[in-house]
């Protein structure tokens, strides 16, 4: 399995873990499921591999913004039906309907492949990594979804989704948030130049690029030092460049943001 986690998570067994260091900040707790099940009694007919890790918010001084960013994160993760399970109830019932999927889809194959005496197997892995990133100072809460499925093929599939919230009100932070209105150019140019530097730092070229797709993608996290974004693959290069990570400095942002932006407390 392919796994490239751009923030640590450190997950004691199935255990919930208190993250918070202060009674103003976002309250999160992490959670975790790994099971492997079997798509008949026979193994080599197929297995389906589940390692689920999710770091979700649990407390805050205000109640309907920790509503609205759970709702929210969950909705985007694992799909909206499961925004009313409870923290602890949630991965158990995503598992539940997966392997209920897994089996819906694949038992048809297994019993046409027992009709002719063929042999496969099929094997799916899934992992979702939700991880808070630094910036978690009750005004501005960042994270990543990182999510891998491989559901047979030359490779799996890797995605890493971005959410930032701003804890004022609850709502996802967006590009229209942050930046004056024309925008786009300008940062995207940023954008090429921080991605050809890192190609030239690491021997490769920006020829690896597509570079007429490079351009904001609202996928980005907020730090105390500026703004990360992550390009998945596909998206600007071909699979084998990976995801592609770009960090902003607030100092090379200057001009392009809003004075009244809700990160201009970070830099000012």
């Amino acid at each position: 399995m392919k796994k490239h986690f751009l923030y640590p998570l450190f997950v004691a067994g199935a255990t919930a873990v208190l993250c918070s260091c202060q009674p103003t900040e976002l309250e999160t707790e992490s959670y975790q499921l790994t099971h492997t099940f079997l798509l008949t009694e026979d193994s080599t007919q197929g297995i389906l591999e589940v390692d689920l890790h999710a770091t979700l918010p649990v407390a805050f001084h205000d109640e309907a913004v920790l509503q609205r960013v759970r709702e929210d994160l969950v909705t985007a993760t694992f799909g909206e039906k499961y925004a009313v399970c409870s923290n602890q109830d949630l991965l158990p019932r995503f598992v539940e309907d997966m392997y209920a999927d897994y089996q819906a889809e694949n038992l048809p194959y297994v019993q046409r492949m027992n009709d002719e005496g063929t042999t496969l197997s099929l094997n799916n892995e899934y992992m979702i990594n939700i991880t808070t990133v630094p910036q978690n100072d009750g005004r501005i809460y960042s994270c990543v979804i990182e999510e891998y499925s491989y559901m047979g093929g030359a490779h799996g599939v890797q995605n890493f989704q971005c959410r930032s919230y701003d804890l004022t009100n609850g709502n996802r932070l967006t590009e229209r948030d942050l930046f004056n209105d024309g925008y786009e150019q300008p940062l995207t140019d940023l954008l090429i130049k921080h991605i050809e530097q890192a190609t030239q730092e690491a021997g490769h070229s920006i020829a690896d690029y597509w570079t007429d797709d490079i351009a904001p993608n609202g996928n980005f996290t907020v730090h105390d030092n500026g703004l990360r974004y992550v390009f998945n693959p596909y998206e600007i290069a071909p699979y084998a460049i990976g995801e592609t990570v770009v960090d902003l400095p607030f100092e090379e942002l200057q001009g392009l943001l809003k004075d009244d932006n809700p990160a201009n407390y970070l830099y000012n």
